[in-house]
């Protein structure tokens, strides 16, 4: 049975406290993080949880799942592999126990002092758990929310972020977590082989991974017919199921987005996509990937931080011909249910919070700049071939220079474990509050 993955026990409270003590002797404090997705999940949470199994192993590392509609519904199976993290509350427990209180998740029923660790989900449930829990609540946060000042703790992956008027230390900016993810997984880069590497990064989102690897697959034809003899590198997220890229979906054939449909091989242990032209697509792991990529195509989220905090050129791919598919935060998530014009109004609501969001890379977002060609809207493959194109012939160096320079040095982790620490060793034990103290 995999860790993390036990039943929930019928046994009395007390009992879950003997067996929790018996089988955790060694701890002497916890963490529990809140995640919500892919993203904070192997670019907050992993390389935080390694820098605090290094600095201290007697320190528990707890996860609570949060409902998020961008997630991928694998974040369980991929955090209960990571071997820092000790267990992992399902978002329907975590949800529940923060809302109304009750026994404790058994992920989280530890009676250790410590802290709350907020890096995903709604703000307000993961101050709300930390309230359930008795126990002081932190953010790591990308840019300002609405009850920060609610929080013991905000630290930031940017200056900018910041409020005006910081109080007591409060408010601190640390460095992107992203950047030591990009390090830990890569710490060697050599792009020079022969054929170049091209990287394709089609997403961990099934619904994207759908439309996206067909598209790169007409993208490689293109570029490889002007071009020559290419190497064409499918970075495969921990969080998609091999079983996915199996049986690749036929291609429709009177769809906007032009596509090559793709056959599943394997040679020599290779695991590769084909398409009709005899472009071949290898699934490699990330760090493979990034290895070796000359250039990268890539859509918007998380990746394109730990693409540039590596300096690997890049362009960023977004058709937005099916935008009733995309997921969209809170209540407007669920627009398309709506009978007769769901789909419609779902499909325009998300074209309008597409424009309100700007640059969607995230060095672009930390630059202010483009140095990441965006492509976004009803694009095809011939224009990202162009653009690709356009990358592999100009001064690559010079762009690997301005992405390292925007991401920043590596650090972030460490950091934040050394304020994780100053505040929980200050702070006053504290066992789980029963339902009745849920205020």
């Amino acid at each position: 049975m995999p860790r993390g993955s036990r039943c929930a026990s019928n046994r009395p409270r007390g009992g879950l406290f003997l067996r929790f003590a018996m089988e955790n002797a060694d701890f002497t404090s916890q963490i529990v993080a809140t995640i919500n997705g892919p993203g904070e999940a192997s670019g907050w949470l992993r390389p935080f949880a390694r820098a605090l199994r290094q600095r201290d192993s007697r320190i528990r590392l707890a996860v609570a799942l949060m409902p998020c509609a961008f997630s991928s519904g694998a974040e369980r199976r991929v955090l209960e592999s990571y071997p820092e993290v000790a267990a992992v509350s399902p978002t329907r427990d975590t949800l529940r126990f923060a809302l109304f209180g009750g026994r404790p998740p058994e992920a989280l029923n530890a009676p250790l002092p410590g802290a709350v660790l907020h890096f995903g989900g709604e703000p307000f449930v993961s101050w709300l758990l930390a309230r359930r829990l008795g126990l002081p609540c932190m953010a790591y946060a990308e840019r300002p929310f609405a009850i920060q000042s609610w929080f013991k703790k905000v630290l930031t992956t940017v200056p900018e972020a910041l409020p005006k008027r910081r109080q007591n230390g409060k408010f601190k900016s640390i460095g992107d977590m992203m950047v030591d993810a990009a390090r830990q997984r890569c710490p060697n880069r050599d792009s020079s082989g022969h054929p170049p590497v091209i990287g394709l990064f089609p997403g961990s989102r099934p619904y994207q991974v759908k439309y996206m690897l067909p598209f790169y697959a007409r993208v490689a034809s293109i570029v490889s017919s002007r071009l020559g003899e290419m190497r064409w590198m499918v970075a495969k997220s921990d969080f998609l199921d091999w079983s996915f890229l199996q049986h690749p979906p036929a291609v429709e054939p009177h769809a906007p987005l032009k596509t090559d449909a793709l056959r599943w091989s394997e040679t020599d242990g290779q695991a590769a996509l084909v398409s009709d032209a005899g472009i071949r697509l290898e699934i490699c792991p990330q760090e493979a990937v990034l290895a070796r990529a000359r250039a990268v195509l890539t859509v918007p989220g998380s990746c394109t931080a730990q693409i540039a905090a590596l300096g690997v050129p890049m362009a960023l791919c977004f058709p937005t011909y099916w935008g009733e598919i995309h997921p969209l935060p809170g209540p407007l998530q669920h627009l398309g249910r709506l009978p007769l014009a769901g789909r419609y109004l779902k499909r325009a609501v998300a074209h309008a919070y597409l424009r309100r969001l700007g640059a969607l890379a995230l060095p672009n977002k930390k630059s202010g700049r483009m140095i990441v060609p965006e492509l976004v809207g009803p694009i095809d493959a011939e224009r990202a071939a162009r653009v690709l194109m356009d990358i592999l012939e100009s001064d690559t160096a010079a762009i690997e220079r301005q992405l390292l320079a925007v991401m920043g040095e590596p650090g972030a982790a460490e950091r934040l474990v050394d304020e994780t620490l100053a505040l929980f060793n200050g702070a006053r034990p504290a066992a789980a509050r029963s339902s009745s103290d849920g205020r």
